[in-house]
């Protein structure tokens, strides 16, 4: 692949892995398909902004960009959901609800 732009390189590997990297990450985060295909895309993302060259295990390091990405996703997803209950706020006076404003980041 080398003499080829950057990004025309990618786009083999893409072409090339882009598959077995997807389905790898679903098998390891629970069938979670669309998980899979949001972290992986953005690890194709990441190669492009962060290579200089693809290196020589460049599909290695997609995948393990890949799930280092859906970590962090399941992570936060897991903080927001156990303080969720923390932004409903109860009016003493009529009992009803208010919710916080959230912002979500995932």
């Amino acid at each position: 692949m080398a003499g080829r732009p950057l990004d025309q390189q990618v786009a083999e590997l893409h072409r090339q892995h882009y598959g077995r990297i997807l389905a790898a990450v679903a098998r390891r985060f629970g069938g979670d398909l669309g998980l899979a295909e949001d972290v992986v895309q953005e690890a194709f993302l990441a190669a492009l902004a962060q290579w200089d060259e693809v290196p020589a295990n460049g599909p290695g390091w997609l995948y393990r960009t890949a799930t280092n990405k859906a970590v962090d996703r399941v992570r936060r997803r897991a903080s927001f959901d156990e303080k969720a209950p923390l932004l409903v706020e109860r009016s003493p006076a009529d009992g009803s609800e208010r919710f916080g404003a959230v912002e979500e980041s995932i």
